[in-house]
C-alpha cells in the first residue's frame, strides 16, 4: 500500500512529540497537573482516577463526575451520560445518508485513472453509493494560474459517469511527500518551497518525510510564503466554482493527511497551523459553492488513535474525515485478532466528531494484503465496526496493481477483500439510524431505526447477491402488511415503506439457504 510505513513514522514523532501535552482541545487550564483520563484538563485534580469528588469534566453537574465522557452529563452519579445527538449526512428527503465507497486515483502523470465506464459499473453492482476520486494540484494547476482545461475536462467526464450511476463523488486533493520534487505527488513545483535545500531520496520512501527540503515544504506552506497557501486556496476555489451545480459532487476532502513540519506537538499544528488553514479555505470556497460538504482531516497520526486538537471552520456542512490504520497492525504487519485495537481508533474519531458537531467520514482505510498476519479476519472486524459505528467510509482502493485494491493484478476480484467491503447497509434511512449489523457466517442482517417526522421517501437497503445467492426473507417489525417492499434487481436495494405512525422500526433480513 502507498502509506502505511509513513504511519509508523508519523505516529512515532506525534507520541513523541505529545509528550506533556493536553489530551483535549478545549483545556484551557490546569495543564501542570495530571490527566484524568476524561479527555479534557479543565479543572483536573492530581489523580489519575477519574473518579474524584471535584469538576472534572466539560458541562458537569454539581455532583461528582459520573462517567468517562466530558459532555452533557446527567445529574445522578450513575454513569449514565446523556449523549449528545449524533450529526448525519442527510439527503434531500431528509433521510439519512451512509456513505460506502472506494479511492480512484492516478497519483503522477497522466494523472486520469485507468477506470472505465464499465468499471464505475462495477461500483454499483459492489454497493458503494460514493467515490473518494483523487486529484493533485499539480494535475489541476501545472503553472501559477494556469488551470489545465484538458485534465478537467476529463475529471468531468469520470463525475458524469457517477452522476449517471447514482454514485456520490468526494474530490480528494491528495499529496504524500508534499509534491512532485520530492518523488511524491500533490504540489506542482513551482509551489514548492524549499528554501533551496538539497534532497537527495532516501529508501524506504516514508523517511523523506525528515528531509529538511520536504520539511521546510510544509512550514512554508503552514507560513503562506510568497503566497504558496493562497495559490492552493485559489486552486481550490477553481473547482468549487467549476462543480457548484453539480449534482453528483457531495463535496471536497480539502487536504490528504496534511503534515505538521516542525508545528508540535501537535495540538500546535491542529491549533496554529491547520485550523486556520482550514477556515479561511473553507470561508472562500463557500462563496463559490453554497452547498457542498468540505471534509477536514487531521494529521495522518490520527488514524492511528491520537488524539485530535481540531476545531471546525465556522460554515455551514463541514464532516470530520480521518483516516483508520490501527497503530499495533501497522507496525507490527500483524493483525492479533483484538478487535479492541480498531475500536480504541473509532472511539476516539466519535468522540472528536461529537465535540465538533460533525458528521463523521472515515476517508480512507485498509492493510498489508500478504504482508499483515490475519488480514482477513482484521477486514471482517474493521466492516463489523466501521457498522457498529454507524460510519460513512471510504475503502483504499479500486485498483489492480495495488496489493490492497479490490482487483488482483490480472483484473480479477480479490475476494477476501470485496467479501468484507461489499455488505449490505442502509443506504438511506427515512429516519435515525440506532444500529446495523451483518453476520456473514449466518447470513443475517439487522437494522433498527426511529422515526424522523422530516423524512419522506422509502428507507433503501443495499443486500448484495455475493452474500444473498439464493435471494432473502426480509422481516419489518411493523404489523403485517404495513411493512412492505419493493426490490431493485440491478441497483440491489430494497425500498422499505415502513408505517410511519410507528415510532422505532426493525428489519431483519436473512439468506435463503
Amino acid at each position: 500500500m502507498k502509506k502505511l510505513p509513513f504511519l509508523y513514522l508519523l505516529t512515532v514523532l506525534a507520541i513523541v512529540a505529545l509528550f506533556g501535552c493536553d489530551d483535549d482541545s478545549d483545556s484551557t487550564a490546569e495543564e501542570d497537573q495530571a490527566d484524568d483520563d476524561d479527555n479534557d484538563n479543565d479543572n483536573d485534580d492530581s489523580t489519575d482516577d477519574d473518579n474524584d469528588s471535584a469538576d472534572d469534566d466539560d458541562n458537569d453537574d454539581s455532583v461528582a463526575d459520573d462517567d468517562d465522557d466530558n459532555d452533557n452529563d446527567d445529574s445522578t452519579d450513575d454513569d449514565t451520560s446523556i449523549e449528545p445527538e449524533r450529526e448525519w449526512f442527510f439527503d434531500a428527503q431528509g433521510r439519512v445518508a451512509l456513505y460506502h465507497g472506494v479511492q480512484i486515483i492516478q497519483q503522477r502523470d497522466p494523472y486520469i485513472s485507468w477506470h472505465t465506464e464499465a468499471d464505475y459499473d462495477r461500483l454499483v453492482e459492489w454497493g458503494f453509493n460514493s467515490i473518494r476520486l483523487g486529484i493533485v494540484w499539480a494535475a489541476v494547476e501545472p503553472e501559477p494560474g494556469v488551470y489545465n482545461e484538458t485534465f478537467l475536462e476529463q475529471l468531468d467526464e469520470r463525475i458524469a459517469w457517477c452522476r449517471e450511476r447514482g454514485i456520490a463523488v468526494i474530490l480528494d486533493m491528495h499529496q504524500d511527500l508534499y509534491g512532485e520534487k520530492f518523488n511524491g505527488d500533490g504540489a506542482p513545483a513551482w509551489a514548492t518551497e524549499d528554501n533551496g535545500l538539497t534532497y537527495v531520496p532516501w529508501e524506504p520512501w516514508y523517511l523523506n518525510y525528515l528531509q529538511p527540503a520536504l520539511v521546510a515544504a510544509f512550514n512554508n506552506f503552514w507560513r503562506n510564503r510568497n503566497g504558496v497557501q493562497d495559490a492552493y486556496v485559489a486552486m481550490w476555489s477553481h473547482l468549487a466554482k467549476r462543480y457548484a451545480d453539480e449534482p453528483a459532487v457531495l463535496g471536497y476532502d480539502l487536504m490528504n493527511e496534511p503534515f505538521f513540519g516542525t508545528y508540535l506537538p501537535l495540538f500546535v499544528f491542529d491549533r496554529f497551523a491547520l485550523e486556520p488553514f482550514y477556515r479561511n479555505l473553507a470561508t472562500a470556497m463557500r462563496t463559490d459553492d453554497e452547498d457542498a460538504w468540505f471534509f477536514v482531516e487531521p494529521a495522518g497520526a490520527v488514524g492511528a488513535g491520537l488524539p485530535c486538537h481540531l476545531g471546525l471552520p465556522d460554515v455551514p456542512n463541514v464532516s470530520y474525515g480521518p483516516h483508520l490504520y490501527p497503530f499495533v497492525s501497522v507496525i507490527l504487519s500483524v493483525y492479533l485478532g483484538l478487535p479492541l485495537e480498531i475500536e480504541f481508533v473509532l472511539d476516539a474519531i466519535d468522540r472528536t466528531a461529537r465535540r465538533m458537531a460533525a458528521p463523521v467520514w472515515v476517508g480512507e482505510w485498509a492493510l498489508f494484503n500478504g504482508q499483515t498476519v490475519n488480514h482477513e479476519q482484521y477486514m471482517r472486524d474493521a466492516t463489523r465496526l466501521l457498522d457498529e459505528h454507524l460510519a460513512s467510509w471510504s475503502y483504499w482502493v479500486y485498483n489492480k496493481d495495488d496489493n490492497v485494491g479490490l482487483l488482483d493484478p490480472d483484473g480479477n476480484e480479490r475476494a477476501w477483500v470485496l467479501d468484507a467491503v461489499s455488505r449490505p447497509y442502509p443506504q438511506k434511512t427515512a429516519g435515525y439510524p440506532e444500529s446495523f449489523a451483518f453476520d456473514p457466517d449466518a447470513g443475517i442482517f439487522t437494522l433498527v431505526w426511529t422515526e424522523n417526522p422530516v423524512a419522506t421517501g422509502p428507507t433503501e437497503i443495499y443486500i448484495p447477491r455475493r452474500h444473498f445467492p439464493g435471494g432473502f426473507i426480509l422481516t419489518c417489525s411493523d404489523p403485517d402488511g404495513e411493512g412492505s417492499y419493493t426490490w431493485n434487481e440491478a441497483r440491489q436495494v430494497a425500498s422499505i415503506e415502513a408505517n410511519r405512525q410507528i415510532a422505532r422500526h426493525s428489519v431483519m433480513i436473512e439468506t435463503m439457504k
